[in-house]
C-alpha cells in the first residue's frame, strides 16, 4: 500500500481521536474516500499520491479501500479508538475531516453509492469525476 494511503488512514484516526468522535472502519472508509475527493480539487498532487496503488473498489456501501477492509473490519461496528497519527501534510484539511467525521455515516454511504465505477475499482478520473460538483 501506498504510503500516503496509511498517512492519510492514520490522520483521519488522528482527528477522530482528538476531537473524541471515534469512527467505525465503514466511517473510516467513508472519510477516507470524501477527503480523496476533497484533495483532488485542492492539491492534485497530494491526491494522486493517495490513490496511486490504491484499489479503491466498488461495494455494497459505496467505494471502499481494500487495506481498511482488511486492518479495521474486525472493529465491525464498533468505533476505532485508535491514537492515529498527524501527519502535517493533511493538516490544511482538518476541518474538512472535522466536519466528514461528525456526518453520520450513512448519509456518507447514500451519497458514495451513487459514485459509480465502470470496472471493479474506480479510476482516479471516476473518483474526480464523482465530485466535480461537490462545494467544499
Amino acid at each position: 500500500m501506498c504510503d500516503y494511503n496509511k498517512k492519510l488512514i492514520e490522520h483521519i484516526l488522528y482527528r477522530s481521536y482528538v476531537n473524541e468522535s471515534p469512527v467505525s472502519h465503514i466511517h473510516l472508509n467513508k472519510v477516507w474516500y470524501f477527503s480523496l475527493g476533497y484533495l483532488i480539487y485542492h492539491d492534485l498532487d497530494l491526491a494522486l499520491k493517495v490513490y496511486n496503488r490504491s484499489k479503491v473498489r466498488e461495494g455494497v456501501w459505496g467505494a471502499v479501500l481494500p487495506y481498511i477492509q482488511d486492518n479495521y473490519s474486525f472493529y465491525k461496528v464498533t468505533p476505532i479508538f485508535e491514537e492515529g497519527a498527524k501527519h502535517k501534510s493533511f493538516n490544511f484539511m482538518n476541518y474538512i475531516i472535522d466536519k466528514l467525521i461528525a456526518i453520520n455515516t450513512m448519509v456518507l454511504v447514500d451519497i458514495s453509492q451513487e459514485h459509480k465505477a465502470k470496472n471493479e475499482y474506480y479510476t482516479f478520473k471516476e473518483i474526480k469525476e464523482a465530485f466535480k460538483n461537490i462545494k467544499w
